[in-house]
């Protein structure tokens, strides 16, 4: 029978032992840094989240215009959502509709946040993309606004044409003069 030394076969397994303790101990050590990070990134995004604006709810309307002479051409409607842009080239949206008939038209309008905004519109008869005026700079083509504002001596200001949008389905009616 031949003897077997069981000293190296018992110094590996300590050395296991003690490695697989030591990587115990240093595991849980990292556990509990790991879930600290993980925490504190929780309540970072949380509060930047609380932080930030809920997003607005965006409302769809149509408008409803009246008077309208001849068919032909295109309606240009401009979309104004402060005072300073108001009927200059800076609008937040710009539509042009073909005009098939005279009389009346409906024209559907792509979802816009909850605001206040006002429309100015004019039909462009003559499809030159352009709203005509003569030599005093009255225009030539007929014009509206939201609210039906007119102005005096000159256009309406925003805030006679502002309407608020809220979240019902809204229709606002234009006559054109």
């Amino acid at each position: 029978m031949r003897c077997v030394e069981v000293g190296p076969v018992l110094s590996i397994g300590n050395t296991i032992l003690r490695i697989a303790t030591v990587v115990s101990i240093f595991c849980d050590k990292y556990w509990q840094m790991v879930k600290s990070v993980l925490w504190a990134c929780c309540l970072l995004s949380w509060s930047a989240l609380c932080s930030q604006d809920l997003p607005t709810r965006t409302v769809e309307f149509e408008i409803h215009l009246y008077d309208i002479h001849s068919s032909g051409g295109d309606m240009v409607v401009a979309v104004y959502d402060n005072e300073e842009k108001f009927l200059t080239d800076e609008s937040l949206l710009k539509l042009y509709v073909p005009v098939l008939q005279s009389g009346q038209m409906r024209i559907p309008v792509a979802s816009l946040p909850q605001g206040t905004y006002a429309l100015a519109i004019f039909h462009d008869e003559d499809d030159d993309g352009e709203l005509d005026k003569n030599w005093l700079g009255i225009p030539k083509e007929p014009i509206g606004f939201s609210n039906d504002a007119k102005g005096r001596m000159g256009p309406p200001r925003f805030e006679d044409a502002a309407f608020s949008l809220s979240i019902h389905h809204q229709s606002i009616k234009i006559t054109l003069y």
